[in-house]
Formats: structure tokens, C-alpha cells, sequence
């Protein structure tokens, strides 16, 4: 998703709508499977000013699944690191509205 080789451009480049849940499950699964050094960029990246809402809705329902589903998942890493990366951008956010 974050490095794609050739000519398709990332997801967030994308002109075509894009599918929100399938790209929030993605994200959820790259974070839970990936370590840390090889997901939350890709979170700071979804998460910038130039990108759509939709782009950050994935970022922001990806870290919703997270933390809803850390409980049942003990072996899952924490979603702190993650809120970390989020949470600053959310209140930036809410702050212009």
C-alpha cells in the first residue's frame, strides 16, 4: 500500500471513490501484523492535510478497530502508539469546525 511498484499510484492518489471499509480493514490489518516501524508511517501519511476525508476516515477507522478489538485480541500490540499518531491530527480537525 504505502511503496506500490509500477505504475498504480497509492490508494490515497487515487481518482476513483474509494472503498472506506475495505481500506480501514486493510490498514487494521497491516498494523496488527507489521511492526511498528513499518505501519505507523504509513498512518502519518493517510493522516496529511492534502488528503481526502476519505483517506483519513480509513486512518481513523482502522485505529477505532484497534482499540475496540484490543480486549479480545490479547496478543495484539497496544493502540496507544497508534493514537499517538492520530489523535494530534483529529484535534486539528475538530479545532477548524
Amino acid at each position: 500500500m504505502y511503496h506500490s511498484s509500477g505504475s498504480r499510484p497509492q490508494f490515497w492518489d487515487s481518482y476513483d471513490d474509494i472503498d472506506v471499509a475495505l481500506f480501514a480493514d486493510a490498514l487494521s490489518a497491516i498494523y496488527r501484523f507489521l511492526p511498528l516501524e513499518g505501519s505507523t508511517p504509513l498512518f502519518q501519511v493517510c493522516m496529511n492535510p492534502e488528503h481526502s476525508e476519505a483517506v483519513k476516515a480509513c486512518a481513523v477507522r482502522a485505529g477505532l478497530t484497534q482499540i475496540h478489538e484490543a480486549p479480545r485480541f490479547k496478543w495484539q500490540k497496544s493502540a496507544r502508539d497508534l493514537s499517538i499518531i492520530i489523535n494530534p491530527r483529529c484535534r486539528d480537525i475538530l479545532m477548524v469546525c
